[in-house]
């Protein structure tokens, strides 16, 4: 028996229950057909589309399936016009605790599911990373032989976490054909409460649900957030739609009024009291610097542990008040870093006197993490509540206002949790309630190695790359993560492109002790090479200009040069709060002309990422006509070039061009 429901104007839902499979059709093209199967943890895989009860309404398609150890319900409807949604609800029937490992809804050979008109084998993919490692972009889903060093590969970069991968997209994926850009977006709405992942493996295809495993109590059901397909914009313009869609009611904060500075790129855990306010100083110095950097975020090195923040009075005399005391005599809003979820293993009261805070695998044991040095807090413990409670409401109460929350990834490693019942997702999201109930409203939240959808409604910024460092291989990686995100910006959080360092051979005093090259987080960070010249400093600086997102400078102020300070007085002009558009969104490899449209003026920012000269087409690719005779203003060489229509120009290896008009 096949049934077919036409939902709206643009969506058909075909099942096909002796099949056992499921399709999807819109304005785009076609998804599937594909399989839909439930993994109960030992047990078999259960397709519920066979022998499935199909109920069909005017406006909504439900499909209910009743099996022996759990019944399961899965509903479509349009909603908002062009969206169509699909709810899947799971229920525990059996006398017994289960847990799921998995649900996928969508399971089909990558070059048979998803046809958008052209060669099914010609699908190009974007993939959205659960965290900030380099794990962002886009790739042919059926890999070429030669692909572009920036496409998504199997050697891209490295994994910190199991599900760091460069073929798993967490939370939102698009597809579209290379030649008519028909696609589609596949999402979940906003905020989340469960996952959603999309994984390639082989030949195959996944869209899953569940994937962190979910424990259900017999007579109980879990709800998957709720699925939401674009197939009527194209991808670049869906990306869009789907974060208008899920757009949160931000704060009243700008995003430019928290400009600010931060310690660890250039100390990296060895500040002093006497080093923050020697860079306080030497930003007030500059008039046009010290009127736009409002914020000071000590890293970490101030604090005595992970998992026991107070200050180290050797480095910082007279504790956390005298840091805001001093900060604020200086001029700027105090901030800190934390990692709210680690605890270091040894030498901390909480493992020796207050187990309770931490989490536990299935044999009772802490779970170690982040090089076996730390445990992990349970926010849904009592005892994990207080303790994250007591800290941030004494820091609050100490003066801080700003708090930069770092490793809050490493909340989805160990799967029990003291709530057994809540999604991990949730238990990262509950680690942020409370933090935010404690430093209230007014206070500045930026999450730190975390992942988007714990942090999406708590958090006024997230970051979205890996960690900088004034290196080009670091903005390599810290870039590809940057510039496939613009859409998450000012939707549903602030963007944190993180710490702007610019300092190398000709933009500051690297000699003698100014500046050591080796430093202790070398190897973690990825990051190998020189550090940068004039013109990848450039560079670096335009592209975080045009991300719009929190802007933080981070070398030793007083030790940059002419050229250096140039470089920053320059920012300080072109501070937004507005992310650029990729224009070229739907060429191979790292995009590399950007358009950003502020309020004041408009910007294109053309970049070449590679180590060699390149010719590069200067245009909008639609999204912008600009009139013949407008002058462009390149800001870095002064200048001016007249529109005439789409242009090549000679960009030089790792340089840009920086238009202002």
């Amino acid at each position: 028996m096949v049934y077919v429901k036409k939902l709206g104007d643009m969506y058909a839902i075909s099942v096909d229950m002796s099949m056992g499979t499921l399709t999807l059709e819109g304005p785009g093209g076609r998804i599937g057909p594909g399989t839909a199967v439930i993994l109960v943890e030992g047990g078999d895989g259960i397709n519920f589309l066979k022998g499935a009860e199909v109920k069909i309404h005017d406006d909504a398609m439900e499909i209910h399936y009743c099996g022996d150890i759990i019944s399961c319900v899965m509903t479509f409807a349009v909603k908002h016009g062009k969206w169509l949604c699909m709810n899947i609800t799971v229920t525990n029937d059996s006398d017994r605790e289960i847990r799921i490992e998995y649900a996928d809804f969508l399971e089909f050979k990558s070059d048979l599911g998803f046809d958008f008109g052209g060669n099914t084998k010609d699908i190009r993919l974007l993939s959205n990373p659960r965290g900030m490692g380099p794990f962002a972009g886009t790739r042919d889903l059926i890999p070429t032989e030669k692909p572009d060093i920036y496409d998504l590969t199997p050697g891209r970069g490295h994994e910190l976490l199991w599900y760091e991968k460069w073929n798993y997209s967490w939370m939102v994926v698009g597809v579209w054909d290379k030649k008519s850009r028909k696609g589609a977006v596949i999402g979940a709405a906003q905020p989340m409460h469960e996952s959603l992942m999309f994984r390639t493996e082989n030949d195959m295809f996944y869209a899953r649900l569940f994937n962190d495993t979910r424990l259900i109590v017999p007579g109980t059901s879990v709800c998957s957030p709720e699925v939401q397909f674009n197939m009527y914009d194209q991808p670049r313009e869906g990306l869009e739609a789907y974060a208008d869609l899920n757009q949160q009611n931000l704060s009243k904060k700008r995003i430019t009024d928290y400009a600010g500075w931060n310690s660890f790129d250039y100390y990296q855990n060895t500040e002093t009291l006497p080093d923050i306010v020697e860079n306080a100083k030497a930003i007030k110095a500059i008039p046009e610097v010290g009127r736009r950097i409002n914020w000071i975020c000590i890293d970490s090195g101030w604090e005595y542990r992970w998992g026991e923040y107070y200050a180290l009075e050797h480095r910082f005399p007279g504790g956390v008040r005298n840091i805001s005391a001093t900060l604020r005599e200086n001029g700027f809003g105090p901030g800190i870093w934390t990692a709210p979820l680690m605890v270091e293993r040894y030498n901390t009261r909480i493992t020796r006197w207050d187990p309770d805070v931490l989490v536990r695998d299935e044999n009772g044991n802490f779970v170690p993490v982040f090089f076996d040095n730390c445990y992990i807090v349970d926010p849904t413990h009592p005892a994990g509540e207080k303790y994250l409670t007591d800290t941030y409401t004494r820091l609050y109460d100490e003066g801080i206002r700003y708090y930069k929350c770092d490793f809050l990834e490493f909340g989805y490693l160990g799967r029990l949790r003291f709530n057994r019942e809540m999604s991990l997702t949730d238990v990262n999201r509950r680690c942020l309630e409370i933090i935010r109930n404690a430093i209230g409203p007014d206070s500045f939240l930026l999450a730190c190695i975390a992942t988007p959808e714990s942090t999406i409604g708590l958090c006024d910024a997230s970051r979205i790359s890996g960690d900088m460092h004034n290196m080009w291989s670091s903005a390599q990686m810290s870039a590809v993560n940057t510039a496939w995100r613009w859409w998450m910006h000012g939707k549903l959080f602030w963007n944190d492109p993180d710490m702007i360092a610019i300092r190398g051979t000709e933009t500051a005093d690297i000699t003698g002790d100014a500046f050591h090259v080796e430093t202790p987080f070398r190897d973690l960070a990825g990051s190998t090479g020189p550090v940068f010249n004039r013109v990848e400093a450039e560079t670096w600086m335009t592209f975080c200009l045009l991300s719009g997102g929190l802007f933080t400078l981070s070398d030793r102020m007083e030790k940059l040069n002419a050229a250096g300070l140039r470089i920053v007085s320059v920012a300080m002009e072109n501070l937004s709060q507005v992310a650029a558009k990729p224009v070229d969104f739907y060429e191979p490899g790292l995009p590399a002309v950007y358009l950003q449209q502020d309020e004041a003026c408009t910007r294109l920012g053309v970049f070449n990422w590679y180590g060699e000269p390149r010719t590069i087409r200067v245009h909008t690719d639609g999204l912008l006509d600009i009139p013949d005779g407008t002058l462009l203003h390149e800001i870095w060489s002064g200048s001016d070039t007249e529109w005439k229509g789409p242009f090549d120009v000679e960009v030089p290896a790792h340089g840009c061009l920086y238009y202002q008009f």
